[in-house]
C-alpha cells in the first residue's frame, strides 16, 4: 500500500460527511441576528441591558407559554383516552338533539356517548336481533334495557316485543327484572 492509500482510507470517515447541517446553519443565522438587533438596540436606540434582559425573558416566557399550550391542546385526545376512569361528560342539550336527528335519519338511536363526546348509535338492524349488553355492577344495563330511550319517540323498526311493555314496571316501583 501507498502513504497516499494509507492516508484516503485511514480518514474516510472524516471525510465522507463534512457538510453543515441545515439547523446549524439556522442556529448560527439566528446568533448573528440577535446579536446585530442587540447592537443596534443598546447603540443607535440607547436600550438598556436590563431592558432587553426583561424583553427577552417576556419573549422567552411567552415561547414557553406557546410551547405548553400547542403540547395541551396536541396531545389532549391521547391524554382524555388514558384517563381512568373517565370523568362524566356533559352534553348540551342542542348537541344532543343534533345527535338524536343524525341518528334517525340513520335508522338508530343513540345509545350514548364515548369519551370524546360523539355519539354512539345503536342500528335498528342490530337492536331488533338479539343483542347482549356487557358492563359492570352499577353501570346501567338493566336501566337501559328497561326505560324508553329519549332518541327512540315514534321510532320503532318493528314489533316491539311484548316483554318490552308487560315487563316494564311502573316508574315508582323498585322490582329488579
Amino acid at each position: 500500500m501507498t502513504a497516499e492509500n494509507d492516508y484516503r482510507l485511514g480518514r474516510r470517515a472524516f471525510h465522507q460527511n463534512q457538510e453543515e447541517s441545515v439547523a446549524v446553519a439556522l442556529a448560527v443565522v439566528t446568533v448573528f441576528l440577535l446579536a446585530g438587533s442587540s447592537y443596534i438596540l443598546v447603540n443607535r436606540f440607547h436600550v438598556r441591558s436590563v431592558q432587553m434582559l426583561e424583553v427577552s425573558l417576556y419573549g422567552l416566557f411567552g415561547l414557553v407559554a406557546c410551547v405548553a399550550l400547542s403540547w395541551y391542546l396536541l396531545t389532549r385526545r391521547r391524554r382524555r383516552e388514558a384517563n381512568w376512569p373517565h370523568p362524566p361528560l356533559l352534553i348540551s342539550q342542542a348537541k344532543d338533539r343534533a345527535a338524536v336527528k343524525t341518528a334517525f335519519a340513520q335508522n338508530a338511536i343513540v345509545l350514548g356517548y364515548d369519551v370524546h363526546g360523539k355519539p354512539w348509535f345503536w342500528p335498528d338492524a342490530t337492536r331488533v336481533m338479539q343483542s347482549v349488553v356487557f358492563g359492570a355492577t352499577g353501570s346501567g344495563k338493566t336501566t337501559l334495557l328497561r326505560q324508553d330511550h329519549p332518541s327512540e319517540e315514534h321510532h320503532h323498526p318493528g314489533p316491539v316485543p311484548s316483554t318490552w311493555t308487560s315487563r316494564r314496571p311502573a316508574p315508582h316501583s323498585h322490582v329488579d327484572l
